[in-house]
């Protein structure tokens, strides 16, 4: 291992870099946040052998940028690629694109029964048998800015770069084993997309964003005592004895911080509460003590007025179709909206750059579909009001382009539906076919927006094989009537039912499921089960997962092939700039000058790359554009 801390020492460096395509890459930072941390370490190895540590606190900003473009025609071979990447953008400038990251890599090899993301300490060892030595890492951000570094830390930087070739290596025969090559490229020319669209960032306004958590608090609180009231005027106060009583009944025992000083839990204050019989007592002991958010007193009060429950939970009250249980679970969604969608975005926006920066797993979900945190932006609420938030900069525009009906498409090309085909070709809309279907075969133009959207509903949860009871339950309908209309959606489309049980077969023998690319998704073989209901309930769920996983995870591979072809084809340079992926819906900024010609371009990638995989049928696209995130 060599450190090099001057120009000077390039030689022999640049003198291996010319005889060696690959090199493999590490960084060392302050932090995690690429923007933000301070670079002090890039470790660069050779295939034979040779390990270059390059202490960035002692070269110029010039040097590390000089050395960075050296690399920019070599495939880098990294264990997180993505942040690696990213730091050095932000240092130098310069986007490394050619990517080998041994961390994606394992995801698509053990896809569905392995660690997501796993740590280059666990490749080492699971490949290699060697056991990295990981305490170091901390010593560059737990004390500070650093000024100088030691040698502990330069052979700590060395060793992470060691060991990739030989887990690279392991995992190309694998990769090749599972046919999963075009896959593989795929996910390796997404990596500098997804680390350029992170770096982007999105703006909130966070002015309007605070505006609409203020209105939910205010209505949650409204509502909340609307709810307390209609609850009260329902318990008969008068048949019950004292005050104890009345307590003990609703679990209404006073806490530390409700501002009644006496509680039952001591026998002075029980037999106070045994000699009270003041009716306005038990209900300014209800206003001050019954919580609608604590499960034990609103199971209590809702048996008490006539509900047999057991729990509280969604699934058990949404049983319930009348006024006052749908005021209990919206304030549920209340809470949830100013929990989620409340001050934790304002708190993220990056003071560097004044945007929010979400972290994408491009392999998050074992679909292949992407996964957002830190903050979550695939999960916005889809309230428009809560999207308007989401602005664009000065001069562009916020365009949002997202495939029409996609999985229905990819389903009905897939198994070779003609039924499916056909109704495409001729341009209809299958929510709408459904709801003529589902409504005696009424006409398609007197279908209405609210059958069409329960036929939607009814769609997808048929696609992906609900049960009878599953859409019974959620689309409230009788069993009979569900089990019905189930036997007569997969009646009408026989093709595809015939498909699903050819596949289920074949998934259950060989327990993985693979996308029309490639793409495999694992299922564990070793299962011990008590009794046949068991094994049932088993079976059907690696069935349901592994049909599921060849629509949705090849819809997964139509929009990561669309992004890459409209990243690395991009005419329009920095006036068009990727800024989110959610699901099967991209964003960009683009600039005001350009729109027309750049929307073009947009849909002409994204409707080419899905045409690949639907054959007669016909891709489909929409998109809008606003000065703000319309969906």
């Amino acid at each position: 291992m060599q450190v090099v801390t001057q120009l000077q020492q390039f030689g022999e460096f640049m003198s291996l870099l010319n005889t060696h395509k690959v090199v493999a890459l590490d960084t060392e930072t302050s932090g995690l946040d690429p923007l933000t941390c301070i670079l002090y370490i890039i470790s660069i190895g050779f295939r034979t052998g040779e390990i270059f540590v390059f202490d960035c606190l002692k070269l110029s900003s010039k040097e590390i940028t000089y050395l960075v473009s050296l690399l920019e025609d070599k495939v880098i071979l990294s264990h997180n690629s993505k942040f690696d990447i990213k730091v050095l953008k932000v240092q130098t400038g310069i986007m490394l694109k050619l990517v080998d990251d041994t961390q994606t890599t394992e995801v698509l090899i053990t896809n569905g029964i392995g660690n997501i993301y796993p740590s280059l300490e666990d490749l080492a060892y699971n490949y290699l048998g060697a056991v990295l030595d990981k305490s170091i890492r901390e010593t560059f951000y737990k004390n500070g800015i650093l000024s100088s570094l030691t040698n502990e830390q330069y052979n700590y930087a060395g060793e992470d770069v060691a060991y990739l070739f030989g887990i690279s290596d392991e995992q190309h025969y694998k990769i090749q084993r599972s046919k999963q090559d075009l896959v593989y490229s795929l996910e390796m020319n997404l990596i500098p997309v997804v680390a350029d669209m992170e770096l982007e960032g999105v703006i909130l306004d966070q002015v309007e964003w605070l505006k609409l958590r203020d209105a939910n608090i205010v209505e949650l609180r409204d509502l909340v005592l609307d709810i307390k009231g209609d609850l009260l005027s329902k318990i008969k106060l008068e048949k019950f004895p004292t005050l104890y009583d009345f307590i003990v009944k609703f679990s209404l025992n006073p806490g530390k911080d409700s501002g009644i000083k006496f509680s039952i839990k001591t026998k002075r204050d029980t037999e106070m509460t045994k000699s009270i019989t003041d009716k306005d007592v038990y209900t300014d002991f209800y206003w001050k003590l019954f919580n609608i958010g604590s499960p034990n007193q609103l199971k209590l009060i809702l048996n008490y007025i006539g509900y047999d429950i057991k729990s509280t939970g969604e699934e058990v009250l949404s049983q319930f179709h009348d006024d006052l249980i749908e005021k209990i679970l919206k304030t549920r969604a209340l809470e949830k909206k100013i929990s989620s969608f409340g001050e934790n975005f304002i708190k993220v926006i990056n003071p560097k750059t004044g945007r929010i920066h979400t972290n994408f797993m491009p392999v998050g979900a074992a679909s292949g579909r992407f996964r957002s945190d830190a903050p979550n932006l695939q999960n916005i609420v889809s309230d428009e009001r809560y999207r308007a938030c989401f602005i664009a900069p000065e001069d562009y525009y916020f365009v949002s382009t997202d495939y029409s009906g996609e999985e229905y498409r990819l389903a009905g090309a897939v198994s070779h539906d003609e039924v499916i085909i056909q109704s495409y070709i001729d341009g209809y809309d299958m929510h709408v076919v459904t709801g003529s279907i589902m409504n005696n075969g009424i006409p398609l133009n007197q279908v209405t927006k609210e059958q069409r959207r329960l036929a939607k509903t009814f769609n997808f949860a048929s696609l992906y094989r609900s049960t009878d009871y599953g859409l019974s339950y959620n689309l409230k309908l009788p069993l009979a009537e569900a089990t019905r209309l189930l036997k007569l959606w997969w009646d009408r489309y026989a093709t595809l039912s015939e498909f699903a049980k050819l596949i289920d077969e074949f998934i259950w023998k060989n327990r993985y499921s693979v996308t029309m690319l490639g793409r495999r998704r694992y299922f564990a073989k070793d299962e011990m089960f008590t009794d046949g209901k068991e094994f049932f309930k088993f079976k059907s769920k690696i069935c349901r997962e592994g049909f599921n996983h060849i629509i949705q995870g090849t819809g997964a591979d139509v929009i990561k092939l669309a992004m890459c072809r409209i990243y690395y084809e991009n005419p329009f340079g920095s006036s068009l700039k990727i800024i989110l992926q959610v699901h099967d819906e991209l964003c960009f900024y683009v600039k005001k000058e350009i729109i027309e010609p750049a929307k073009a371009f947009i849909e002409k990638c994204m409707l080419e790359e899905e045409q690949k995989f639907l054959g007669r049928i016909p891709a489909a696209v929409e998109s809008k554009i606003a000065e703000f995130w319309c969906h």
